[in-house]
């Protein structure tokens, strides 16, 4: 027979603020998975990259090696190379995984955000 737990009503509350948090940011944004690429430079760093479209021997690799566009962020274009094959990969680059990675990663930073300023508070005392 397992013992009863009872849950804190403080971790409960705490809980349900995080949740309120990662719907406050999901809700607004949603409508961005129905939204294509930007052509300011979405084009320059994902569907018209040789790097991320095979044309490169190093492939992915290159990255780390040596920036691209005078950018280098390799662990961004690891992500979205990553992204893009687990959406199907090959010339057709679809939007949607990509907005869907940036949303999931926007909501985890404002949950993130919460539990910084939580305990920021939290050490101030009663």
């Amino acid at each position: 027979m397992k013992a009863h737990v009872t849950i804190p009503r403080a971790a409960i509350v705490t809980h349900l603020m995080r949740v309120a948090v990662a719907v406050a940011c999901l809700f607004p944004y949603l409508q961005v998975l129905h939204h294509g690429f930007v052509a300011l430079d979405d084009q320059l760093h994902t569907y018209l990259n040789p790097i991320l479209n095979g044309y490169v021997p190093q492939g992915v690799g290159a990255f780390w090696t040596a920036p691209y566009m005078d950018l280098y962020i390799p662990v961004t274009y690891t992500v979205w190379a990553l992204v893009h094959a687990v959406s199907g990969g090959g010339t057709q680059w679809a939007p949607m995984p990509f907005h869907g990675t940036n949303l999931l990663l926007h909501i985890a930073n404002a949950v993130l955000a919460f539990e910084i300023l939580r305990l920021m508070l939290r050490s101030l005392g009663p």
